[in-house]
């Protein structure tokens, strides 16, 4: 029996669905030492390998900036929360990774869907996240980019230069870490 209710748990955990309200056009909110930037829009995508991931806007000091005119090399874009047990585990491979790529062209960007984003800057510094961090609640936009997984998070896609999904993760694990890892270097090479 608490076999049974600790696997319940955990599928609950990393299937959980997201219907989080709409996005408000609030632009970026900052901290002094930690930005947390709101997708303004996004477009659409079947979110599967080979597809073009969303080209997702968002506002920085008053500026347009969008996913493509950041000219990374490679992308690792991560959805996560920070109720999200897996999703805090993975926080400390994505660093590394940023740290690793960054000088080769990688950008790690992490996707918030926290209903609330006052949480975020005071998590980020705690964590010492060194990526960008993106936030929505927009719940049309959780719904289409988390559907291939089921709406679990973490849900993480590699893209390439031109914004391709090259490949995707649910959940976390720490074997998953070399896979990113050597999903990154392909692209790089």
């Amino acid at each position: 029996m608490k076999r049974a209710i600790l696997l319940f748990t955990a599928v609950t955990l990393l299937t959980g669905v997201f219907t989080c309200g709409s996005t408000q056009n609030s632009g970026t909110e900052q901290t002094e030492n930690n930005e947390v930037f709101t997708i303004t829009s996004f477009t659409a995508s079947d979110m599967k390998t080979g597809s073009s991931f969303p080209e997702l806007v968002w506002l920085n000091g008053g500026e347009e900036v969008s996913l493509t005119s950041l000219g990374a090399k490679a992308y690792i874009i991560d959805f996560w929360a920070t109720w999200c047990g897996p999703c805090r585990a993975e926080i400390p491979h994505l660093i590394e990774l940023q740290n690793e790529f960054k000088d080769e062209g990688l950008v790690v960007i992490g996707i918030s869907v926290d209903d609330n984003a006052g949480l975020l800057p005071a998590f980020i510094s705690s964590n010492k996240i060194n990526y960008m961090t993106l936030h929505t609640t927009n719940s049309d936009f959780i719904s289409m980019a988390l559907v291939p997984g089921g709406g679990a998070i973490p849900q993480t896609y590699i893209l390439n230069s031109s914004g391709k999904i090259v490949k995707s993760f649910v959940g976390f694990s720490p074997e998953m870490k070399s896979q990113m890892e050597e999903a990154v270097e392909n692209i790089l090479k």
